[in-house]
C-alpha cells in the first residue's frame, strides 16, 4: 500500500524513482510504514496503546509516531 500513490494517483514505480532522484525524501517511506502499522494497531486498541505498539515494533521514539500521525 502506497498513500501518496493512491492521493496523486501516480504508479509504485513512479513513486520508487522520485524517491531515488531526492524529489521524495528518503525518509517518507519509512514513516509511510509507520503510519499504516500504526493505523492497523489502532482498530484493535486505543491511540495511547498503538502509539505505544508502534513505537516499541518499530523501534522509534514515542515523538516519531506523533510527528509522523501529524504528517499524514
Amino acid at each position: 500500500m502506497c498513500i501518496i500513490c493512491e492521493k496523486y494517483g501516480i504508479s509504485k514505480a513512479s513513486y520508487e524513482q522520485m524517491v531515488r532522484n531526492g524529489v521524495i525524501s528518503t525518509t517518507f517511506p519509512a514513516h509511510e510504514d509507520i503510519f499504516i502499522y500504526y493505523r492497523e494497531c489502532l482498530k484493535t486498541m486505543s491511540a495511547r496503546e498503538a502509539i505505544l505498539k508502534t513505537s516499541i515494533d518499530k523501534r522509534v521514539s514515542e515523538r516519531t509516531v506523533y510527528y509522523t500521525i501529524k504528517q499524514f
